[in-house]
C-alpha cells in the first residue's frame, strides 16, 4: 500500500529498553572432510568453424575447505582451447581469468583453495520495517530490528524503504548503512526498496535523460548499492521503485505530471538493473517494483506493456508482489481453486506469474511478497459473507497464511507483511503490528512470533569454470572427460560427459517475392544462387492431395523484406477506446465489432461509421471475446473471476454469467453446433458451453496453460494453443475427443490463427527472449511443416497476434513496429506496413468482405482500422 511520509511532529513518549543481540550469519558446524562432486556441460549443437562454450562445476557439500584443488578437462580430439576465454567464479564471484595449463587435449586449472559448505538460516518469515523518517542510529533502527528479529526469527526477512535517491545522490545515508549492518548482525535478510522524492502528496517519478533513457538515475542507484555493506553468506535484495502502476507513485496526474506509465517504468528498471549488475556481485538480488492490486493501471495489462520493452523481462531476478487479500481468509486462494475474486487473495501473485509467462516468456520465476497483510476494519468482501477484519481474525488469518500456505508454496522466497509500526501515525494503526509510541504488540505479532521457524539449511560452496574451445572440422557428437584432485579428499572423475554435436551449416530456402502464385527464385530476377534445383525438388516432393504448396517438414523461411511488394495496407482511421484493449471479435451480419477492455468492460463499435456505440461492464480482467452471428450473442472470458459473460450484441445487455471456471482466456464460437469453447488455464481444460442453456456441458483435458482456441469447421477440428508447454491440442469437433498433441516449441506459445480452407494452423512461439517465430502446422498430417523465422532486419521480437484472410490467402502478423502480410500459398512476405502498436493474442482480426483489418493498440488504448 502507499506509504505515509514526513509528518511534522516529533515522536514523543517512546520509552523502550532493549539490548542488541548479535548473531553469526551461519550456524556453527562441526568440521568434516570435503565432499566434492563434479558436473560438466556444454552448448549442445555447434556449427563447424565456431567455438563451443563449456562449464565445469565443482561443488563442496562438506564443511571443510578443499586444499590444492586442481581441475582437468580433457577435450575431444580436434577441439582446441580458445585463449583468454576462462572465467573462474567462487560462489558466484570472479576469482580468476587466467588461462589454464595446456597439455595436448588436457586443459588444467589450479591449484585453488575452495571454501566449505555452511549451514545458513534464511526462512520465509519477514516483516516490513518502517523507520525511513526516523532514521535514528542511536535508538530507533535498533528497536525496529530487534522487534523484527523477535517476530520473524533468525534468517527472516526485513524490508525497508531507502529514499530519496535522485540523479544527484552520491551514495547512501549513514543510517542506511547502519540498518544493513544491524540486519546482518542479527542474521536478518535485508530487502531495500530504493525510490525517489516524496512531494508531500505524491512520489516524483525519476528524471529521465531522454525518452526511455534513465542512465543518470541508474548510476545513482549503482552508487548507493555499491556503498551499502554486503557480507559473505548474506543476500541483499534491491527493489526498484514501488507500485509504479499507481498514479501517486509516478508523479500523479496533477499539472504537468504524468500518470502511471508501464513503458517508462520498464525502461527505468532495465537501466537500473544493468547498472547494478555492473557491480558483478551475486549476493545482490534484483526485484521489480511490486505492483499495487487495484492500481490505476491494471496489473496484468501493466506487465503486458512492460514486456514490449527490450530487456524488461530479464531485468529482475525475483518477482516482487503485493498480494493483499482484503478480508478474504487465507483458505480463499487460487492454489486451491477456492477464490472467485482472484486478484485479492494471498496468492494473487500467480496471476502476475501467468502474465510474465504469457507476455514475456519468463517461466519458473520465484516471488518475494514485499507487502501483504490485513488492515483492521477492512470489510471489502462482506457481501460474500466474510467478516470484517478485527484483532482476532486478523491474527488467525496471518498465522494460518504463514503456517499453512506461504511456507508450503515453493515459489515463495519470503513474505514481509506491511508494517511493523509507523511511528508518526499513532491514531491510525490499521496495518501496524506494534502500537506506536510503545513496544506493545498487536495480537498478530504474538501469533506469528510463537510459530516455529525453519531451521538451518546446508548451502554448499561451488567453483565454476567457463571457457570456450574451437570445435572439430568434422560433423559428429563429441564427449569430454573431467577429473579433479585435492590434498584432503578423493574426487570421482567424469567420463564421456558434456556432449557437443558439431553440424555442417545448412542452406535454407530464402523467402522472396511472390510471382504468379508460386515462390519466385532469385534466378527469375537475373541472379543465380544455386538453390533453384533445391526449390523445385522440394515442391516436387509435396503430397499430390494438397491443394496448396506446403514447404517440407523443418523448412525455415526467414521473413526478409519483400522485393516486389503488393499494394500496401493503408491506415484508414484510429478509434480511441482507452483502458488497454485486450481482445476483438466481429459480427459480419450486424457489421459490429466488440472489444474487451482492461477495466472490465466490453465496447461495441459500428464498423461502417468507425465509432463506438455503447459500453457494458462484463467482469474482472476480460480477455478473449467471440460472437455467434446466428444468435447475436457475444461471449467474454473474464480471467480474473473465472466466468464467461453473455451479452446481447444488439442491446448491449448482460443476459447471463457462466461461472465455475478457474482462469478462462480464449474463446471460439461454433455457430452450427451452437457451442462456445473456452480455454481454462486454471484447470488445463477446454470447457464446452451450450449456447442455448449457457451451461458447461463438457470439458477436454488439453496441455498446460491453454490460451487461444480456433475452429476448423471444414476438417472438423478444434485447436487449442497451450502456452505453458508449447503444444497445440487437436480435438475432434463432433465427439470432443482429443486426437493428438503437436509439439511446437519448448518456450511459450503467444498467438494462433486457423486457416480452415487450407487446413493449416499458424502459431507464434518464443524462440528466445528477443526473437520469435511462427510455426506452420498441417492439420491433416498433425505436424509442423514450416517455420517462419525472423531475420536480422526483422527479428519478429514483437510478434503476437495473427489473423487469417482465407479469401485472399493472406496471413497478417502484428509485430509491434509493423503489420506483416504473408502469402499463405508460398509463405512469401509480400508487404510490411509500419504501425507502432502493442497488441496481444486476441487483438487482431480481419473482415474480408469489408476489406478491413482491425488491430488493437493496447499502449494507446485505440483500435486501428486498415484497408486491405
Amino acid at each position: 500500500m502507499t506509504q505515509r511520509r514526513l509528518a511534522t511532529f516529533a515522536l514523543q513518549g517512546l520509552v523502550v529498553a532493549f539490548a542488541l543481540v548479535c548473531f553469526r550469519w551461519a550456524v556453527p558446524t562441526v568440521a568434516s572432510d570435503p565432499e566434492i562432486s563434479l558436473a560438466a556441460d556444454a552448448e549442445r549443437v555447434v556449427k563447424t568453424g565456431e567455438s563451443v562454450g563449456y562449464t565445469v562445476k565443482v561443488t563442496n557439500s562438506g564443511y571443510t575447505q578443499t586444499v590444492n584443488l586442481v581441475i582437468t578437462h580433457t577435450l575431444p580430439l580436434g577441439f582446441t582451447y580458445q585463449p583468454g576465454s576462462t572465467e573462474v567464479k567462487e560462489n558466484g564471484q570472479l576469482v580468476s581469468s587466467a588461462d589454464p595449463l595446456l597439455d595436448g587435449q588436457r586443459v588444467t586449472w589450479g591449484p585453488f583453495t575452495m571454501p566449505g559448505a555452511v549451514d545458513v538460516l534464511e526462512n520465509p518469515y519477514g516483516i516490513h520495517t518502517f523507520f525511513q523518517d526516523l532514521c535514528d542510529e542511536d535508538y530507533y533502527i535498533d528497536f525496529q530490528l530487534d522487534k523484527a528479529l523477535e517476530v520473524v526469527g533468525a534468517g527472516g526477512h526485513v524490508k525497508q524503504l531507502l529514499y530519496p535517491v535522485t540523479t544527484s545522490t552520491t551514495g547512501p545515508k549513514s543510517c542506511w548503512v547502519y540498518f544493513l549492518n544491524g540486519a546482518y548482525d542479527r542474521n536478518l535478510v535485508p530487502i531495500v526498496r530504493i525510490q525517489g522524492e516524496w512531494a508531500g502528496d505524491r512520489w516524483l517519478k525519476p528524471q529521465a535523460d531522454g525518452p526511455g533513457d534513465y542512465t543518470s538515475v541508474a548510476q545513482a542507484y549503482k552508487r548507493v548499492v555499491e556503498s551499502l555493506p554486503r557480507r559473505e553468506g548474506h543476500r541483499l535484495y534491491v527493489e526498484i521503485w514501488n507500485e509504479p502502476n499507481l498514479d501517486v507513485e509516478w508523479s500523479s496526474q496533477a499539472g504537468p505530471w504524468g500518470p502511471a506509465n508501464p513503458y517508462e517504468y520498464a525502461h527505468l528498471m532495465v537501466d537500473v538493473a544493468a547498472a547494478i549488475r555492473e557491480l558483478d556481485d551475486p549476493r545482490i538480488v534484483i526485484l521489480n517494483g511490486a505492483l499495487a492490486p487495484g492500481g490505476n493501471y491494471n496489473n496484468l495489462a501493466f506487465i503486458a506493456a512492460m514486456a514490449t520493452v527490450d530487456g524488461a523481462m530479464e531485468a529482475f531476478d525475483i518477482w516482487a508482489s503485493h498480494p493483499y487479500p482484503m478480508n478474504h481468509p487465507p483458505e480463499y486462494n487460487i492454489h486451491d481453486g477456492t477464490a472467485r475474486y482472484q486478484d485479492l487473495t494471498i496468492d494473487a501473485y500467480l496471476l502476475e506469474l501467468d502474465a510474465l509467462r504469457s507476455y514475456g516468456g519468463r517461466t519458473g520465476v520465484k516471488v518475494m511478497l514485499t507487502e501483504t497483510g490485513y488492515a483492521l476494519g477492512d470489510n471489502t468482501y462482506g457481501f460474500e459473507g466474510y467478516p470484517r477484519i478485527n484483532e482476532g481474525n486478523r491474527a488467525a488469518y496471518i498465522k494460518r497464511a504463514f503456517r499453512d500456505y506461504w511456507l508450503s508454496w515453493p515459489e515463495v522466497v519470503g513474505v514481509t507483511p506491511f508494517e511493523l509500526v509507523d511511528p508518526y501515525h499513532p491514531g491510525t494503526p490499521h496495518w501496524d503490528w506494534l502500537y506506536p509510541t510503545t513496544d506493545s504488540p498487536h495480537k498478530q505479532f504474538n501469533m506469528v512470533k510463537e510459530l516455529p521457524k525453519p531451521g538451518p539449511t546446508l548451502r554448499p560452496a561451488d567453483l565454476t569454470i567457463t571457457f570456450h574451445a574451437q570445435v572439430a572440422s568434422a560433423a559428429g557428437t563429441y564427449y569430454s572427460d573431467v577429473s579433479a584432485t585435492a590434498d584432503n579428499t578423493t574426487i570421482s572423475p567424469l567420463t564421456g560427459v558434456a556432449p557437443v554435436t558439431v553440424v555442417v551449416p545448412q542452406q535454407y530456402l530464402p523467402l522472396v517475392a511472390r510471382q504468379g502464385g508460386y515462390p519466385a527464385t532469385a534466378a527469375s530476377h537475373g541472379v543465380t544462387t544455386g538453390l533453384e534445383d533445391e526449390t523445385e525438388e522440394l515442391l516436387s516432393e509435396l503430397p499430390a492431395s494438397l491443394s496448396k504448396p506446403v514447404p517440407r517438414l523443418g523448412l525455415i523461411v526467414p521473413l526478409v523484406s519483400p522485393e516486389r511488394p503488393w499494394e500496401g495496407l493503408t491506415l484508414l482511421t484510429s478509434i480511441d477506446l482507452g483502458s488497454s484493449p485486450q481482445g476483438i471479435t466481429l459480427d459480419p451480419l450486424t457489421q459490429r465489432a466488440y472489444v474487451t477492455l482492461a477495466d472490465g468492460s466490453l465496447v461495441g463499435i459500428d464498423t461502417l461509421d468507425n465509432r463506438a456505440l455503447s459500453t457494458v461492464h462484463v467482469g474482472l480482467e476480460p480477455r478473449g471475446v467471440a460472437v455467434n452471428p446466428a444468435t447475436g450473442l457475444v461471449y467474454v472470458a473474464n480471467s480474473g473471476e473465472g466466468t464467461v459473460s453473455v451479452i446481447d450484441g444488439t442491446s448491449y445487455h448482460l443476459t447471463d454469467i457462466v461461472d465455475g471456471l478457474a482462469r478462462p482466456y480464449g474463446l471460439a464460437v461454433d455457430e452450427v453446433a451452437n457451442r462456445v469453447y473456452v480455454s481454462d488455464s486454471g484447470t488445463d481444460c477446454l470447457m464446452v458451453i451450450d449456447g442455448e442453456t449457457n451451461e458447461v456441458v463438457g470439458k477436454v483435458t488439453v496441455g498446460s496453460y491453454p490460451d487461444a482456441v480456433g475452429i476448423d469447421s471444414v476438417h472438423n477440428r478444434i485447436y487449442v494453443a497451450n502456452a505453458g508447454d508449447g503444444t497445440v491440442s487437436v480435438i475432434e469437433r463432433t465427439n470432443l475427443e482429443l486426437i493428438s498433441m503437436i509439439r511446437i516449441a519448448q518456450g511459450p506459445l503467444l498467438g494462433m490463427a486457423v486457416d480452415g480452407r487450407a487446413g493449416r494452423v499458424y502459431v507464434v512461439y518464443l524462440v528466445s527472449a528477443r526473437r520469435r517465430g511462427i510455426a506452420v502446422v498441417d492439420g491433416s498430417r498433425e505436424e509442423v511443416v514450416a517455420m517462419l523465422a525472423g531475420g536480422w532486419d526483422r527479428p519478429l521480437d514483437g510478434a503476437h497476434a495473427l489473423a487469417i484472410d482465407e479469401k485472399r490467402d493472406r496471413l497478417y502478423v502484428a509485430d509491434r513496429s509493423e503489420v506483416l502480410v504473408v502469402d499463405t500459398e508460398s509463405h512469401a512476405l509480400v508487404d510490411a506496413i509500419p504501425i507502432e502498436a502493442v497488441t496481444y493474442n486476441f487483438g487482431l482480426t480481419v473482415y474480408a468482405a469489408n476489406e478491413r483489418l482491425y488491430l488493437l493498440d493496447s499502449s494507446r488504448g485505440a483500435l486501428l482500422v486498415l484497408g486491405i
